[in-house]
This record gives C-alpha cells, structure tokens and sequence, in this order.
C-alpha cells in the first residue's frame, strides 16, 4: 500500500464513529515478526488446530484437487503447514508445485527454507514466492501461468480479518482476478466457547497486546506522529468477544486521549479504537459465505465446533464439472435400449 493511500485509509477509519484502523498494518516485517510468535503460543488454539486438521485429511484434500493444479497460498508467512499439505499433493498426484504469496520478504525466505526441508523432492523451480500483496500477487501469478488450474489457499482463518459482507465481496474478487476455473481452499475458526476465544487473543505472556499496540503505532506513524509524540504508554489492551457479530474485537484504548491537530482529530480519553476483530463461523455461514460468492461447497473437512476447512468451486466451473461427468456417465452406456437407469418412473426419463 503506498504512503499517501495509507495514510488516507487510516484517517478514514479515525473519523469514523467507531475509530479504527487497516489491519493490514499489523502485518508489517516487525508485525510478522510477532505473529509468528502468537502461533506458538498455547493459549492460540488456531495454529494446532489446522496443523492436526491437515494431518487428519491431507490426503482426501489433496484429493479433491484438480490434478496438476498450481497451488497458490496467500499470505503464506512461513509455510509451516503448508508442507504437509504438498506433501499430500506429491502423494496423490505425483507433483506439486507452489506459489506464495506474502507481504514480508522474511517470512517468504523462511518459507523456502521449511518447503525444501520439510517437502522432500520437491525442486527450486517448483517453489514460487512472490513479495506483494493478495491481488498484486495474483495479478502477478496469472501473467506468469495464464493456462494453469489454480488452487487458491488462504489459511490460518485469515478470512476471520474480514466481515462476513466483505469475505463474499473478496471471495468475488479472486475469482474475477484468475478466473472461474480455479478452486478455492479455505481454513475457518469456528465460533465457541467465550472463555476460549478470550484466552487465545488475551494471552498471559502479552504477545497479543504487543502485536495490536504495533499496529496501533504503524497507523500513526503512517500519518505523521513519530512513536514519541503517540503516548503509548498510557495505551491498555482490551479484548471484547461480541455475540452479536460472532467475532473477537481487538481494541487500544487511549485512557489519557490524543490530539491529532495536523489532521483536526481528537481521540479522547477513555476512546477505544479497534484494530483487529477475528470473525468465527457456523457451518450456516459457511454455507452463505459460499452461496453470496457465487461458489459451490465441494468440500468441507474438520470439526463444526472447533477447525475447518472447505472447498469451494466457483459456480460456472461447478456446473461445467457437472456437464462433463454427466458426459462421461452416459458415453460409459454401451446400449441405452437396457434402460440402465432405474427410476421410479422410468418413462418420464427414456
């Protein structure tokens, strides 16, 4: 994001009703930083969760992909679990081949190095990382492979960053910018208990705290207040679980207040603004989300109250897919004079 459209986003969300700012502010090389700490933390379920889930089901989802399909993970950080994702692709299909994606040039270079250790026989030339954000990246895969069968993956329940409404909207945008035959590989938390969500984004070491607080003082520095005209000392962390939206919202609240006179803003004391909210799923809107984006559920794996991850096929591959197997199935009826088919009613169908 460029300097003057950052600061142009941030100051939108400060003049808000409810202050906020871009969370992709949090995910700078010093932000990433720490949220590869936040993975490792007990108390952050979401990291364990998926890495059990894809041990449980790598295969059968490895299976459900198009064979020969370019896998592309956005946001990859440093593709931990990714690996034995790949390593259930070489196994089904004989071969893979990745792209990923990722914002910060550290984690892509982690990323290489656990890929080539952790996926053995997998080759240089198949390993692609690209240092961009989503739709740049994207922009820049489809230049590269205008003809491939693209899996598009997106893990970590990263998709929680987004509102249900936005989710749909983004979901759209992807299709639009690789095109319709591509797939969808999506990782979901799912809503539950209070207590649990609370722990897992107010850990007791401060991880949490200090990766919101970073972002926090990202967003103001991009609008021209260095680190000691903020007062983030009087800053406190707060953690809110909302029922009503099914997310966790991660709030700075600015007890002592801050006047942001370049700009004729004031955030006053008490005033919370929200950086990062985490929007949890039922399988109902999972089912929606899939529906709004114009997509088919073709696969859905995990546990409905814990961790999971789905399939999704944008609707014109889907109902081309139908076609073709439809094809297959009668050009496999050597004589139709059988009847081969068994309806209750066989007239309405010969």
């Amino acid at each position: 994001m460029a300097a003057d459209r950052k600061s142009e986003t941030v100051l939108k969300g400060l003049r808000k009703q409810q202050k906020e700012i871009p969370f992709s502010l949090l995910y700078d090389m010093k932000g990433s930083q720490i949220y590869e700490e936040i993975t490792h933390l007990e108390e952050y379920y979401l990291f364990n969760a998926e890495f059990e889930l894809f041990k449980e089901n790598a295969l059968d989802i490895a299976d459900s992909i198009i064979p020969g399909s370019l896998l592309v993970e956005l946001g990859c950080g440093t593709a931990l679990k990714t690996a034995s994702l790949l390593n259930a692709i070489k196994e089904v299909h004989g071969r893979c081949r990745y792209v990923g994606i990722d914002v910060s040039e550290v984690a892509l270079n982690e990323a290489r190095r656990n890929l080539t250790d952790l996926v053995p026989g997998l080759k240089p030339n198949a390993i692609e990382l690209i240092q961009a954000d989503f739709f740049k990246g994207l922009q820049q895969v489809k230049r590269s492979h205008p003809l491939e069968t693209l899996c598009i993956t997106w893990l970590g329940s990263s998709v929680g960053n987004l509102s249900k409404e936005d989710a749909v909207e983004f979901f759209k945008n992807v299709v639009s910018a690789v095109g319709s035959t591509c797939q969808l590989l999506i990782c979901m938390d799912m809503w539950k208990n209070p207590e649990t969500l609370y722990s897992a984004y107010h850990d007791q070491h401060g991880v949490t705290e200090r990766f919101i607080k970073h972002g926090m003082q990202n967003a103001l520095s991009c609008i021209g207040y260095a680190p000691a005209e903020q007062n983030a000392d009087s800053w406190t962390y707060e953690v809110e679980i909302n029922k009503i939206f099914k997310r966790v919202e991660m709030y700075i609240n600015f007890t002592k207040g801050l006047s942001l006179q370049k700009h004729q803003l004031e955030i006053r004391a008490g005033e919370r603004i929200l950086v990062e909210f985490a929007t949890k799923y039922t399988s109902n809107s999972i089912k929606d989300i899939a529906t709004n984006s114009c997509c088919h559920l073709s696969g859905y794996w995990g546990n409905n109250s814990y961790y999971t991850c789905q399939l999704l096929v944008p609707g014109a591959h889907a109902l081309a897919q139908c076609w073709t197997d439809t094809d297959e199935l009668f050009q496999g009826i050597p004589n139709w004079n059988s009847k081969p088919i068994d309806l209750r009613h066989p007239y309405l169908f010969y």
